[in-house]
């Protein structure tokens, strides 16, 4: 445990000294895995499938907010979708507008929440982002993972009807829209997945505000037991025919890293609880104050040199005293 806090203060030492450029670096990462997954999932018009194109991208992203991302990333959806089908390209970029004015546009936070369901959902694994989010977002953001991995099976099943030859021969455009249509009302995979994402972000939501010991750990565990739970039942009885390995495995990893998360960013000692009494002219405050763990401060023995004094040979010339710091406090 002591080991894993010195990693967790260096760690939050290092970002904070260069919080800036953590964040671009992190914002060019999210844009340039966006931008390629989207080229692998529609990959009808090659004029964008230049590596040097989305380098650039990625890297004028990086020096704005994510919604730069967020809008790069639906124009190369849109220009992809236009090469196979203008009117489809238009009824996308319709749907997208719609999610914007309807939600987006009050939960500006839930278009990350979307953007990252969205990658999860491409790479197969679903199901790593629900316990995850609902760690650290409240509200109405969290409602950005099902609207993410709806975007995600509409974007999917249009990239299945592009890789389909004898459906792009044989239908027109309005029919093709229909057939789209069908395939995203009808994709029971996409149902449980969201269903199964929806019971996760109740659950550890509902337990993570809890007034209990160990509140955050308990809800990670109970998030992604229920959404395992579900994703065995609905798979059986709705025959969705979702690969169970890997979305379990997904499940797995996403506890872990929830797990990991807790012990980052909630790590708490409730072996030293206090329990207070606060007292006003009107009302008694009963207040339960838990301590998150820290390092223990090292003692550090500073020496002052008087260089004038040592000439001189006066007394006093060399002084000792102990203060306490960390060690990054020697710096």
């Amino acid at each position: 445990m002591g080991t894993l806090l010195e990693v967790k203060e260096k760690i939050i030492t290092f970002i904070e000294a260069h919080r800036k450029w953590v964040e671009r670096c992190l914002r060019f990462v999210l844009a340039l895995v966006s931008m390629t997954a989207i080229l692998s999932e529609l990959g009808y018009s090659r004029v964008l499938d230049l590596p040097w194109l989305n380098l650039l991208l990625a890297a004028g992203c990086a020096f704005f907010p994510v919604t730069a991302t967020a809008v790069v990333d639906l124009v190369l959806i849109i220009v992809q979708i236009y090469g196979f089908s203008k009117l489809l390209a238009f009824s996308v970029m319709l749907l997208f507008l719609i999610v914007y004015l309807l939600y987006y546009r009050f939960a500006p936070k839930a278009i990350l929440v979307s953007m990252l369901t969205m990658l999860c959902a491409c790479f197969r694994i679903p199901l790593f982002v629900p316990v995850l989010c609902a760690l650290f977002v409240t509200g109405l953001p969290l409602a950005g993972v099902p609207v993410g991995l709806f975007l995600f099976y509409t974007v999917d099943a249009i990239g299945t009807i592009e890789n389909t030859q004898t459906v792009q021969e044989s239908m027109n455009a309005q029919d093709l829209i229909a057939y789209t249509y069908n395939m995203i009302a009808g994709s029971r995979e996409m149902i449980v997945i969201i269903a199964c994402s929806l019971i996760a972000l109740i659950v550890v939501s509902f337990l993570r505000s809890l007034a209990v010991p160990h509140a955050f750990s308990y809800a990670v565990i109970a998030g992604a037991v229920s959404e395992a739970v579900f994703l065995l039942l609905l798979n059986m009885f709705l025959n969705a025919g979702i690969q169970l390995v890997p979305a379990l495995v997904s499940i797995a990893a996403g506890t872990f890293a929830g797990e990991m998360a807790v012990l980052f960013q909630y790590n708490i000692d409730y072996t030293k609880s206090e329990h207070l009494r606060i007292e006003d002219s009107e009302y008694y405050y009963y207040v339960t104050a838990v301590p998150k763990q820290r390092l223990a401060r090292k003692e550090l023995r500073i020496t002052h040199i008087n260089a004038r004094k040592i000439k001189s040979g006066a007394p006093g010339a060399v002084q000792e005293h102990t203060s306490e710091g960390s060690p990054s406090d020697r710096n």
